[in-house]
């Protein structure tokens, strides 16, 4: 199994090698690929008996880029297309990038009982109003910030932002793969402080 996720991940490696980088350090720690191709790394049982630290989706279908259109009337950025074609939004421990759900673009109902990543179009239609910001931005992600707050990601105008919900810019950034391996890096901090009491992790 795990050859079989190091090959899947090639194409990610390529492009978002941050994330690449997540994942083949943990990747011994009983991950494996489910019916849905979604791609599970470092199985935390102590948290739950299905919880994985990162999930990666399969990639969207263009099809569904129309749809997201009509729903929300807003564009897709191209970088986050771009992101969305090599997997659908993902989970990389406590954060969240968002995603086009299967089952809502497939049947126009979101099934809460499938795993499956945050909805873009639900972000952008109403979680942002959390959050004091210009309906203008795009919104695609958050992580926790601290273990009481989260952060939102958005973009606008070349730029990435991390806010909280009162409107002040944490970091900003002109490069989505800047921006993920900062961000990742400093939820990955986090997820180490809830982990200290587990001996049984496979770091690389």
């Amino acid at each position: 199994m795990v050859d079989q996720i190091k090959k899947q991940l090639e194409g990610i490696n390529t492009k978002y090698p941050a994330i690449a980088h997540q994942c083949l350090k943990y990747i011994e720690n009983n991950s494996n690929i489910d019916n849905n191709n979604t791609i599970k790394i470092f199985h935390r049982p102590w948290l739950a008996p299905q919880n994985w630290g990162i999930k990666l989706f399969e990639p969207i279908r263009i099809s569904w880029n129309k749809d997201f259109q009509e729903r929300t009337n807003r564009v897709i950025p191209d970088f986050y297309e771009d992101f969305l074609k090599t997997t659908n939004g993902g989970f990389i421990y406590d954060l969240s990038l968002y995603g086009l759900p299967p089952s809502l673009y497939n049947s126009g109902l979101l099934s809460r009982a499938l795993l499956q990543c945050h909805d873009l179009t639900s972000a952008n239609n109403s979680w942002i109003i959390n959050y004091e910001i210009e309906r203008e931005h795009f919104h695609f992600g958050g992580r926790a910030y601290t273990f009481d707050e989260n952060v939102g990601y958005f973009y606008r105008k070349d730029e990435i932002i991390s806010i909280r919900q009162n409107g002040e810019t944490i970091n900003k950034w002109y490069d989505f793969n800047g921006f993920l391996k900062d961000e990742i890096e400093k939820a990955e901090e986090m997820m180490k402080e809830e982990i200290l009491d587990n001996t049984n992790i496979i770091i690389k």
